[in-house]
Formats: structure tokens, sequence, C-alpha cells
């Protein structure tokens, strides 16, 4: 309330106080001298209130900018954490990616190699001796042997038996059957003991094998 308000509230007379006598002139100075201090106290009071005012709304502000601030700061983390997650999920799928276009690389080149191995094998018939002589390396029982090999290269390898193997090696019978699960160029060893699969695929597929096995960290 301002001191007008206050002013003009006030009752500065009495009606058993005779107006003009002395004791009226002095109650009308007291009440007047106790008017303008209340006035001075509101008016105090105001502009105390006004700078609590204005330091309530710096505190707030200075508060709010710093609640702003710790706010801005846990987006800001949170923003990093996300950004980490997705460089993360970034690499990981560029590792992945790498290693799969590295396995399809390895596949297709190992389908490039197996086309032109079986190419040669086709056109040069020496290599289906080369491979059944390799093969005749790892058997162990030569008594009785039954060599399969591509149907078009079956009359070849018998007119070859007896170029096949070393002079060391025992054998005593041989046996050369047509097959068509073997490409030209390979062949399958059959012996009491066991097999040797010698088709250019199975070749390589275990050279491909131990390739992938050393590069395995």
């Amino acid at each position: 309330m301002s001191s007008s308000k206050i002013l003009s509230s006030v009752s500065l007379t009495s009606s058993r106080v005779p107006i003009g006598s002395n004791e009226f002139v002095e109650r009308y100075r007291r009440e007047l001298e106790e008017n303008s201090t209340i006035g001075q106290r509101i008016k105090q009071l105001e502009e105390r209130h006004q700078i609590e005012l204005q330091q309530t709304y710096k505190r707030g502000f200075a508060d709010g900018e710093s609640a702003g601030l710790q706010r801005g700061l846990a987006a800001s983390r949170q923003l990093e954490n996300e950004l980490r997650q997705a460089i993360s999920t970034l690499v990981n799928y560029r590792q992945t990616l790498y290693k799969q276009a590295e396995s399809q690389l390895f596949d297709l080149a190992f389908a490039i190699a197996n086309r032109i191995t079986t190419a040669r094998g086709e056109v040069e018939s020496k290599v289906v001796l080369e491979t059944i002589n390799a093969c005749l390396r790892e058997v162990l029982d030569k008594t009785r042997l039954t060599v399969r090999v591509n149907p078009a290269q079956a009359s070849f390898v018998r007119s070859q038996i007896d170029s096949l193997g070393s002079v060391d090696d025992a054998v005593s019978h041989i046996v050369v059957e047509p097959d068509a699960r073997i490409s030209a160029g390979g062949c399958i060893i059959e012996t009491d003991s066991g097999n040797t699969d010698g088709r250019i695929e199975n070749q390589l597929q275990v050279l491909k094998s131990k390739l992938l096995e050393n590069q395995t960290p």
C-alpha cells in the first residue's frame, strides 16, 4: 500500500477535541509526524521490496542459468554417448562388411581357381596323372586300387596305368572307373583300407580351410 493511501485513511480529528484548540493543533502535528514516518517506512519497504525482487530475479536467473548449464551438459553427455555408440556401431558394421567382403572375395578367388584348374585338366591330360600320383603317395595299402576319374579321361588313364605310382609302389591290381561326380583333372582312389579324395574342388577347399585357419587370430 502506498503512503498516499495510508495518509488518506488516517483520522486526524476527534469530535471530543475542539477544533482550533491547542490540544487539537498538537494532536494534529503528532499525527502528521507519525503519518510522515509511516510513509517513509512504507517507501523504504517498497524500495527494499524492489531490491529484493531484483536480487531474487538475478538469483533465479543465475540458478536458472546454472540449471540450464547442467541440463545442457547432461544433454551434451547423452549426445556424446549416442555419438560414440553410433561410431562403434559403424566400426563394427564396417568390420563385419569387410569380413563378409573378404569371405566373398575368398570364395570368388577359389571359384575362379577351380574353373581354371578344371579347364587346365580338360586341356592337359597329364594333370589327371599328376593328381593320381599325388594321391598314391598318400595311400598306404596299394595292393588293390580303384581309381575313379572323369568319364572323358577314363580311357586315357587306362592307357597310362603302367606309369602310375613309383618304382617302389607294390601295385598289384588297379581298376580305372569313370565317375561323373569327378571333374576333369581330379580323381578318387579307393582301397581296402579307405579312400583318398583327389578331386580338384576338394583340394581347393582343403587349401582354403588352411588359409582361413591361418587368418584366425
